[in-house]
């Protein structure tokens, strides 16, 4: 539509002469055009987030969640260097959402998948291998990440996205290596071990935005037609909406030796995600256009003027005409207003019966 704005512009200069007066006018349509383009821009900007693989620095505008999992908790074996951190152990999960979308960044301790922690996901250390340990390229076999969810909060779990660590009991997934490349996505919830939890896919596209290692050490996704799978709706114009759904979410694997795993909050209780969404005046979801003091949309604050030309103000004016006044400058004259004709006859009725009475009760007390 935009483009067909701007075209439309020019294939009408080409068909008139030029002028001074005439250019100005197009420079004019032409300039709001672009203001207009910028704007819808803008305003779909405000709406998403654009992965770089710095989750902090992705997931740091307004409405985001953040699950803060704390100090590190998945444990590794004596054999391992002293000081290393398994790439299982997560720091943070984000969360937020459009509406239409849910964006998810998983933020590690190390990389993600990185089972030894040695800085090669992918590669056992030769500890690891000692003691019959394995790291697997792109958290492949029963490696695994796994955000299940409770989307209407009844304690049980819904679906589950992530990556699976095998076929659930008594299914078959078809993923030849069970890794991020071939089997990452949004699944129906299954049965209560998280690895295996995953029944088939929900058909919501997913987005892994890249496999992780040592420049892009986290994971980040987004899930398209949120608001159909969790039964959303839409936010109205100039109002905020709070969405609720429960989480627990592993990562593992079953095939690291003694490595420890990670369960958020726990293996036996779920955390309340919590998504505040807004939509400016316009309806935009976290736009950036507001209503004027009238509450007018792309107004100016002219529609709720007092006399004294203050937005919702309460000056009033007085009886006088005068703005803030105090009935005090005008003289207020009060007239009577001149009997007419027959109103006049009933005065002279009225004044004839009232003699004849008088003279009646005079004569009345002569004769006594």
């Amino acid at each position: 539509m935009r483009n067909l704005l701007v075209m439309a512009v020019f294939v009408n200069i080409g068909r008139r002469k030029l002028t001074d007066r005439r250019i100005k006018s197009y420079l004019r349509v032409f300039l709001s055009i672009v203001f207009f383009i910028f704007l819808g821009v803008a305003s779909a900007n405000a709406q998403i987030i654009n992965f770089t693989g710095d989750v902090e620095s992705d997931f740091s505008g307004e409405g985001v969640f953040v699950i803060d999992d704390g100090d590190l908790d998945v444990g590794v074996p004596p054999q391992l260097p002293m000081g290393s951190i398994s790439g299982w152990d997560i720091e943070k999960v984000y969360f937020f959402t459009n509406i239409n979308q849910l964006y998810i960044g998983v933020d590690y301790f190390g990389i993600a998948g990185d089972a030894d922690g040695d800085g090669l996901p992918g590669t056992p250390s030769a500890e690891l291998s000692s003691i019959g340990g394995q790291d697997l390229p792109d958290m492949a076999n029963s490696e695994s990440l796994a955000i299940q969810m409770d989307l209407n909060q009844d304690s049980i779990f819904d679906v589950v996205a992530g990556v699976p660590g095998g076929d659930p009991p008594g299914g078959t997934l078809g993923c030849p290596n069970f890794d991020l490349n071939d089997c990452f996505g949004v699944y129906n919830y299954v049965n209560d071990t998280p690895a295996v939890s995953f029944l088939s896919l929900t058909g919501n596209t997913s987005n892994l935005f890249a496999l992780p290692s040592s420049d892009i050490p986290d994971i980040e996704f987004n899930i398209e037609n949120w608001n159909t799978l969790a039964g959303w709706d839409n936010v109205e114009a100039n109002t905020c909406q709070t969405f609720e759904f429960d989480v627990q979410i592993f990562s593992g694997s079953f095939q690291d030796a003694v490595i420890g795993e990670d369960f958020i909050p726990s293996q036996t209780s779920t955390l309340t995600v919590s998504l505040e969404v807004c939509a400016d005046c316009e309806g935009t979801i976290f736009g950036t256009i507001e209503p004027d003091e009238c509450g007018v949309c792309f107004g100016d604050n002219s529609t709720c003027l007092d006399c004294a030309g203050i937005p919702n103000g309460d000056t009033e004016v007085d009886e006088c005409g005068v703005c803030g006044g105090d009935n005090s400058t005008c003289t207020v004259v009060v007239t009577t207003p001149i009997p007419t004709l027959s109103e006049w006859g009933l005065i002279a009725m009225a004044g004839i019966l009232g003699i004849v009475g008088f003279m009646v009760i005079r004569r009345r007390k002569e004769s006594v």
